[in-house]
């Protein structure tokens, strides 16, 4: 947020969508599926997207369905997972077949316009599409790198049940570290990405308030690299399967709830599970 680069982690959480098209008038019917969420506004805006990129706005009428596994407002990137999976199924319902660019940029296009992302989120959004850990220039749309991290490898979450929206998040809260997170993003370039998870992390907790003594406690207990997740409040550690038992034991005294989920290398498709960051 402070200088729109970033870097992002896909982990094995499923957001899923379903869209039907028929002919009409350009109306959107957006349904969440489960209780992830009440707001249908991120859903309606990515099929609109859709519409409008080929021209079909007075022309289909779409139907959707959404369901999510990953917790919202939490700081684990629901909404670019939920973006690209509505985008996914939309273009399918309307029997295109758009590059990857053409499908984050109508992801990210729609983020912006629910008001779910201050800075587009393009490095959410390419992590989520594409798997595995990929670095980004968020102002130009740039994928810089991407890395396909370990098998072996599990994130350790722990999720407190408080929210935090990204659209209402400050960027001037986040400005004065702005060279602490321009050091993170170079190690995650140089493939220093749990130095830089830590690094990046810590930051974060120290701009929003909570999550360091987690954090702390997870590298303590042998997690390759810890911090907030995004602004929070989740936090992450990244750690090998062997040690996942400490890092859960040095988290059980914080409040929240604890997930272990592998790591993502797989693209989101059509007929699978569209995955996040």
């Amino acid at each position: 947020m402070a200088n729109y680069m970033g870097a992002a982690l896909s982990i094995d959480l499923h957001a899923t969508a379903h869209a039907r098209a028929k002919e009409g008038s350009g109306m959107i019917l957006a349904r969440v599926l489960d209780d992830s969420c009440r707001d249908t506004s991120l859903i309606e805006a990515s099929a609109r997207v859709v519409l409008e990129k080929f021209g079909l706005s007075g022309r289909k009428d779409l139907y959707v369905g959404v369901s999510s596994e990953i917790p919202v407002a939490r700081g684990l990137k629901s909404s670019s997972a939920v973006a690209n999976a509505v985008v996914l199924a939309c273009c399918s319902a309307l029997n295109r077949r758009p590059s990857d660019k053409e499908l984050l940029e109508m992801g990210v296009q729609a983020s912006f316009r629910a008001g779910v992302t201050l800075t587009g989120a393009f490095d959410d959004a390419c992590a989520s599409l594409l798997g595995g850990a990929t670095i980004t220039d968020n102002k130009r749309l740039l994928l810089m790198k991407r890395f396909v991290p370990s098998k072996r490898l599990r994130a350790v979450l722990l999720v407190p049940h408080s929210q935090s929206l990204s659209g209402r998040v400050s960027i001037e809260k986040v400005r004065p570290l702005s060279g602490v997170l321009s050091l993170a993003h170079s190690l995650a370039i140089e493939r220093k990405l749990w130095l830089a998870m830590t690094v990046n992390g810590l930051a974060c907790s120290d701009i929003f308030g909570h999550g360091g003594e987690a954090a702390l406690a997870a590298l303590r207990a042998g997690a390759l690299g810890a911090g907030l997740s995004g602004k929070g409040p989740s936090v992450a550690a990244i750690a090998y399967e062997k040690e996942v038992p400490q890092v859960l034991d040095a988290l059980g005294g914080f409040k929240g709830r604890l997930m272990v989920v592998k790591v993502n290398n797989e693209r989101a498709r059509v007929g699978t599970r569209a995955r996040r960051d």
